[in-house]
């Protein structure tokens, strides 16, 4: 899959948009040995071949329905396949971060900025980490009580 397709793909994870009459919360996306690319949304599962991804992209508009879907619901598929979903925050950085390595490497002049996301993304990374530590603290202190 190329570098562009994966970088337009990470953008839509994570949100919700119309397609083709459908509103829907995309959740994962994954190229299979068929060649085909996977779209899972929290109601389906969606094929396309590289060649059909842009006018997919492009077929997408806002949702008919505001707050559709709660996004903390986890769709069964993902629940049974991964065990974890990313947050909206990870999808973000993930995407923000493939960016960046698109622009490095078709311009070494972009470093700067990239290296500049690096920091953010390590810093909200650190952010996760002492929530995380936080959640074991009182969860450890609620089964001591």
């Amino acid at each position: 899959m190329k570098d562009i397709i994966n970088i337009e793909l990470n953008k839509i994870i994570g949100n919700s948009f119309n397609y083709k009459g459908d509103d829907l919360y995309f959740e994962r996306f994954k190229e299979i040995s068929t060649g085909k690319i996977c779209v899972f949304t929290h109601k389906s599962t969606l094929h396309f071949y590289e060649s059909e991804i842009e006018v997919f992209l492009q077929e997408l508009t806002e949702c008919k329905v505001e707050n559709f879907r709660d996004k903390a619901l986890v769709a069964e598929n993902t629940k049974a396949l991964a065990g974890y979903t990313p947050s909206a925050e990870n999808v973000e950085m993930k995407a923000t971060l493939m960016e960046m390595l698109a622009k490095v490497k078709q311009n070494p002049s972009a470093i700067p900025q990239a290296k500049s996301a690096c920091d953010i993304v390590n810093t909200m990374i650190n952010i996760q980490k002492t929530e995380l530590d936080m959640i074991k603290f009182v969860t450890h202190k609620k089964h001591q009580v």
